[in-house]
């Protein structure tokens, strides 16, 4: 699975369907707000899927200008911008992982992997060949659940510990077994000292079948 999702492979009408069947934060609810004329019109700007979508809106000069195409508000787009940048995971430097010893972070860096997204690839492709074989495994593995918008470093551990090891577990995962799973490591852990809830697991749950589908 690669880091990045396909986000071509998304189209603007199946977007729209995703928007309206999330679990939008509060401050995102403005989105369901005419969404149906709005996405209509965007389509007819000619954004035909995510990616266009997300370039269409990268400066404020280009969101400017696609307000002014679909007669959207540009509030609404600065709200879309948001929404839809948050399907792209962020790169985390590699020396926040958890475990991550003196020795291995200078050979890390020394082969030119400083970040998440970097370490995952080469993990990929066959290129981590002076770290212990299950040190290497349990990195790769914090680096694909970081990939899952809302989870750390420290939350990936705490997935690794309960079984949950990849975005394609956790994309299949009961959210109320995961919940249990987690809940439990982090009281003997003690990784976490807010109050994880079942909208957490459903989040965390939500964006990894999203990776998953568009691989």
């Amino acid at each position: 699975m690669p880091f990045y999702p396909n986000l071509e492979a998304v189209h603007i009408e199946e977007y729209q369907a995703l928007l309206i069947a999330k679990n939008l934060l509060p401050s995102r609810q403005a989105l369901l707000e005419n969404i149906e004329a709005h996405f209509f019109a965007i389509r007819k700007a000619g954004v035909s899927n995510v990616d266009s979508l997300i370039k269409a809106l990268s400066t404020p000069q280009r969101l400017s200008t696609l307000a002014k195409q679909t007669l959207v508000p540009e509030s609404y787009l600065v709200l879309l911008k948001r929404e839809a940048g948050g399907l792209i995971p962020k790169a985390a430097p590699i020396s926040s992982l958890i475990g991550i010893n003196a020795d291995t972070l200078a050979y890390l860096h020394e082969a030119g992997i400083t970040s998440s997204k970097q370490y995952h690839e080469a993990y990929k492709a066959g290129e981590i060949i002076s770290v212990p074989p299950d040190t290497a495994k349990d990195l790769f593995a914090q680096c694909d659940l970081l990939r899952i918008s809302g989870i750390g470093p420290l939350a990936a551990k705490m997935f690794i510990e309960a079984g949950y090891d990849s975005v394609g577990k956790v994309s299949q995962a009961d959210d109320k077994a995961m919940l249990d799973a987690i809940s439990r490591i982090n009281a003997n852990g003690q990784y976490y000292t807010g109050t994880l809830g079942l909208k957490d697991m459903q989040f965390c749950i939500e964006n990894a079948k999203f990776l998953a589908k568009y691989a």
